[in-house]
């Protein structure tokens, strides 16, 4: 791929990307991510190529993987599309995480995922933690860095609702659709950086729901049954 010293993309991180990874070599949530990979490029004013030849690049890279892969595509601004496949990783066991104050713009919703990422690079380097979970202005927790956020209050399964500050994760769903199935209530709604957690998590892609082991210095909850069922739900599915 031959990148443009002037596209916009490598100038100012006006581009948009997904990251996938397969099961039993099968891209999960392929259709999905297309998806909302189209919609951040509308908003983002990046032109998408057709959704069907994206599936058949995507699917031909991980397969030359040979073992269960991560496949990241990255559309710019100046047309290029750059598709690259790794072997998947496990992830850590455990994440420790600080909250850091982050109040959204009303030109950038939160549901595009572009690559301007300086922001939520320094701020987990900056506070020495795996990531940082973003709060408003009243405490409540949005989402982190890289990845979705849920908790377990009172027994049931609950995450931030999708009111246009955080991304519309592809695990996320899966999470909740595999709660439901398996009778674990499910709330979608604020959730103050104070409340009485009796689990707590990061969910995305490549981490599926990754406990929160340190929370600002002192141990979180992290993990636990309620959370463990979801992701035996959500695998077998």
């Amino acid at each position: 791929v031959s990148l443009d010293a002037d596209d916009q993309t490598l100038l100012l991180g006006r581009g948009v990307f997904e990251t996938l990874r397969t099961y039993d070599g099968v891209l999960f949530g392929l259709d999905a991510h297309l998806r909302r990979l189209q919609a951040s490029a509308r908003l983002v004013g990046v032109v998408c190529p057709d959704l069907d030849l994206l599936a058949s690049e995507l699917a031909a890279a991980a397969s030359h993987i040979g073992a269960e892969a991560v496949v990241r595509v990255t559309l710019t601004h100046g047309g290029c599309r750059i598709v690259r496949a790794n072997s998947l990783a496990e992830p850590p066991s455990g994440y420790r995480c600080a909250t850091r104050l982050w109040e959204p713009v009303s030109w950038l919703p939160g549901e595009v995922k572009h690559t301007s990422r300086a922001q939520s690079v320094l701020a987990v380097e900056s506070a020495d933690v795996d990531e940082v979970i973003w709060t408003d202005a009243a405490g409540f927790l949005l989402e982190g860095t890289r990845s979705n956020l849920f908790a377990v209050i009172g027994g049931a399964l609950c995450t931030p609702p999708l009111d246009g500050r955080l991304l519309a994760g592809v695990t996320r769903a899966a999470l909740l659709e595999a709660a439901t199935r398996i009778g674990v209530p499910v709330h979608q709604a604020p959730i103050h950086v104070d409340a009485d957690f009796a689990e707590l998590y990061l969910s995305s892609t490549l981490k599926e729901l990754c406990p929160v082991t340190e929370l600002n210095g002192t141990p979180a909850a992290g993990g636990g049954p309620v959370g463990a069922a979801v992701s035996a739900a959500m695998r077998r599915a």
